[in-house]
């Protein structure tokens, strides 16, 4: 194998691929990156099993081969090398690597026992704006549980119908819903690991897809999904089991209705946490008038309380939430405005953006208070 890259490519080549690659492997294969160099293409990959990532690009190739090189060794040096062209000679059980006055001889494996990374071979089932895709994906992740003890929490709940795409992830204490205008040739319901939909979200970002569509290829027999992001391909499996009824949970009248402006209730929060974290994260709200007050205290600490104006009709109420996930929502509504909407203290609330269509809705379990 011999052919010549630019450094700059192949340093973010490598900073996309390389989070791909099983950090403690039982094979140790997986701790490398499959080089493949043929027809005027080189071909990156590298899996952990769970998720596997492709990225080809056009590159004169002077020898075409096919080795596997060490994820960790072969970043690190690349990222610390100044730009210009790098020359790869691989041959044996090594790799020389020649930029001006930086060498170095890498040792290789042999590919043969690298697993097979599927990629995109038939055409698109679904055809997606990235910019869309990424703000809905940002919409719903943070919501899944971050442990895989219920493994269907660890995803995100993809609802495919004739003209909308549904997302829905929940921990169990939360929940974000997001609907997409979309046709799709995929009629089904699957589970998608919120770890890959993640990485999917910052390839979109670190390639720079903003006006382009991402396809989306379903294999049902394979269990698998693939993400074709310009020159990068993202090859998900797909979780098995019953996602919750989640809309069970869904309030669906309320007797308080309240608008805060974002950034003042985001500003509160973050306030009122300063005295909620050592009291079990909990921060209560009193809603009434044409405000909502914010309050934590803890014995050892302190208290606080915190006001902002707000527009409510339905009466009042109080209701208390962990804060972190209040600052998580607030973060993730991108208008001026926040609609929130309760029931009674013990009844989940709903928040909401300015838009009032019902495509992004976010509900928080509430916070039981002793009396």
């Amino acid at each position: 194998m011999e052919f010549i890259i630019n450094q700059k490519d192949l340093s973010l080549i490598l900073q996309i691929i390389s989070r791909s690659v099983s950090q403690k492997p039982h094979l140790p294969i997986l701790s490398n990156i499959l080089f493949d160099a043929k027809d005027g293409v080189l071909k990156l990959q590298a899996t952990n099993l769970e998720i596997g990532t492709t990225i080809t690009i056009n590159n004169k190739i002077k020898k075409e081969g096919k080795i596997t090189i060490p994820a960790k060794i072969i970043s690190e040096f690349i990222s610390s090398l100044p730009q210009g062209e790098i020359l790869f000679e691989a041959s044996g059980n090594s790799v020389n690597l020649n930029l001006g006055k930086f060498q170095a001889r890498i040792s290789t494996t042999p590919p043969d026992e690298f697993p097979a990374v599927p990629t995109s071979q038939n055409q698109a089932d679904l055809k997606i704006d990235s910019a869309i895709f990424q703000k809905a994906l940002d919409q719903v992740i943070f919501a899944a549980a971050a442990e895989e003890g219920r493994p269907v929490l660890a995803g995100v709940l993809f609802n495919f119908k004739k003209d909308e795409l549904e997302m829905v992830a929940t921990d169990g204490y939360r929940l974000s819903f997001k609907r997409i205008p979309q046709k799709s040739k995929i009629k089904s319901k699957i589970i998608i690991p919120a770890k890959s939909l993640v990485e999917v979200s910052r390839v979109i970002s670190e390639v720079g897809v903003k006006n382009e569509k991402i396809d989306l290829i379903l294999s049902s027999e394979q269990n698998q999904i693939i993400f074709k992001i310009s020159n990068v391909e993202i090859v998900s499996r797909l979780i098995e089991g019953e996602f919750p009824d989640w809309e069970k949970i869904v309030p669906h009248a309320f007797e308080i209705k309240s608008q805060i402006d974002r950034e003042e209730f985001l500003k509160a929060v973050k306030i009122t946490s300063v005295f909620a974290r050592d009291s079990s994260s909990v921060v209560k709200l009193k809603i009434g008038g044409k405000s909502i007050i914010l309050s934590a205290n803890t014995k050892e600490v302190g208290d606080n309380i915190s006001e902002v104006d707000a527009k409510t009709v339905g009466g009042e109420g109080e209701i208390a939430f962990n804060y972190r996930y209040l600052i998580d929502i607030l973060e993730e509504i991108d208008s001026k405005e926040v609609n929130f909407n309760m029931i009674g203290p013990l009844n989940p609330g709903m928040f909401k953006g300015e838009d009032k269509t019902g495509d992004f809705f976010h509900i928080i379990m509430p916070v039981r208070l002793q009396s």
